[in-house]
């Protein structure tokens, strides 16, 4: 049941904004660098090669 419902959240974009709503609280409390986590995220997609 909790896959179904990953799958559903991911599909209409929930899991994305989540993620990324995550990513800038601890941004902004100074726990992750944004531009860190950016070019890192960037870089390692599937069939990057830097």
């Amino acid at each position: 049941m909790a896959h179904h419902r990953f799958l559903n959240w991911f599909g209409t974009g929930l899991w994305g904004r989540l993620h990324e709503a995550v990513l800038h609280r601890l941004d902004g409390a100074g726990l992750i660098d944004m531009t860190v986590w950016c070019r890192i995220s960037l870089t390692s997609g599937p069939g990057v090669v830097p």
